[in-house]
């Protein structure tokens, strides 16, 4: 491994080594405010520095969450500047950039999100300006988007003009399963261009996983909750069928129990150290099978690729954790139904 793989590789586990610790969640579960809060947070060695211009006092819930979310942008990049010719994070071509295209593809679906629900008024606002020079289109132009024509109109020069121009709909669910099955084809693409033997083989299972999760969340979603049909619910999957079986899936789509087989499969293959399925917060789930297999890897691999990409999953975890408290404070909810939400 190379000198500066080697030091990515290190600062990637010193910035982990900095996480909100299980002592430190424990005691903004029992805060009864959000400026207690955000005074804990500032305390910590994960945030002290994001926070340290923070008026507790005055800064909105929507203020935190922008922070939170460039925090996680700008380690991102300061971990690419270890990657030889990765341009500071603008390699749509290369696996490194995994994480500007699945960021592009949120800022799309958020979009489409606002437009369908009439609230296109909302766009601009949930618009991450610190992106603008690193997506591939003109970011504030969304602002000015009055209907999805006008989105694929600004689309037309990147790789989703093709997909939305011919998807011929604005269903989300469908739409966003679209667009996620060409994130994960060009994953899997770079993976099997950029690596071979145990890296590749850790970054294609690891991907893997986390499309057989989304999959049995969708599968678990439409199925409880919505009554949907077997072949509805397959438009919405990716496609994908290492992580979980094509058998697999159809005998879950078509089961009456589907709900109990998958809790069933959660807590046999894929959670740990005591952690129960929770039926009402079927996601919760999934996040803490991602969280205890990335982070039990992190700590003994030397894949700079698969340190760089775990590292950004395992920190968008602890920034939900963080959003989970902040909402659950501000909703006087108790301490151990917000715990319920939480991964650590």
């Amino acid at each position: 491994m190379s000198g500066r793989n080697t030091a990515l590789v290190a600062k990637a586990r010193a910035i982990y080594g900095k996480r909100v610790t299980d002592n430190e969640y424990n005691i903004l579960l029992h805060k009864t405010s959000v400026p207690q809060v955000v005074n804990l947070l500032k305390t910590t060695a994960r945030y002290r520095k994001e926070l340290e211009a923070v008026d507790e006092q005055q800064i909105h819930r929507e203020q935190i969450e922008l922070l939170l979310n460039q925090s996680v942008f700008d380690i991102y990049l300061k971990l690419c500047r270890f990657v030889p010719n990765s341009n500071a994070g603008n390699t749509g071509n290369r696996f490194i950039g995994f994480y500007i295209r699945k960021a592009e593809l949120e800022i799309i679906l958020n979009t489409v999100h606002f437009l369908n629900s009439g609230q296109r008024d909302r766009i601009i606002f949930y618009l991450p300006a610190y992106l603008e020079r690193h997506v591939n289109f003109t970011l504030m132009d969304l602002g000015n988007v009055e209907n999805f024509n006008d989105l694929i109109n600004i689309l037309r020069n990147t790789c989703y003009y093709k997909i939305l121009n011919s998807f011929g709909g604005t269903n989300f669910e469908e739409l966003s399963a679209v667009l996620y099955t060409d994130y994960y084809e060009r994953l899997s693409e770079q993976i099997k261009n950029e690596f071979s033997g145990e890296e590749a083989d850790l970054l294609s299972k690891t991907v893997q996983k986390r499309i057989a999760f989304d999959n049995l969340m969708m599968i678990y979603r439409m199925k409880t909750y919505f009554n949907r049909p077997p072949e509805e619910i397959k438009g919405m999957m990716t496609p994908f069928y290492s992580g979980l079986s094509k058998n697999d899936a159809e005998v879950l789509l078509n089961a009456k129990n589907a709900d109990e087989l998958i809790a069933e499969r959660f807590n046999k293959k894929y959670l740990k150290h005591g952690d129960v399925f929770d039926r009402d917060f079927p996601e919760i789930a999934a996040e803490r099978g991602d969280f205890r297999l990335l982070s039990s890897k992190l700590r003994i691999t030397q894949s700079w690729a698969f340190v760089i990409f775990s590292l950004v999953r395992l920190l968008e975890i602890e920034k939900q954790n963080v959003f989970n408290i902040i909402e659950g404070v501000r909703y006087q909810m108790p301490a151990a139904e917000i715990e319920r939400l939480l991964v650590f």
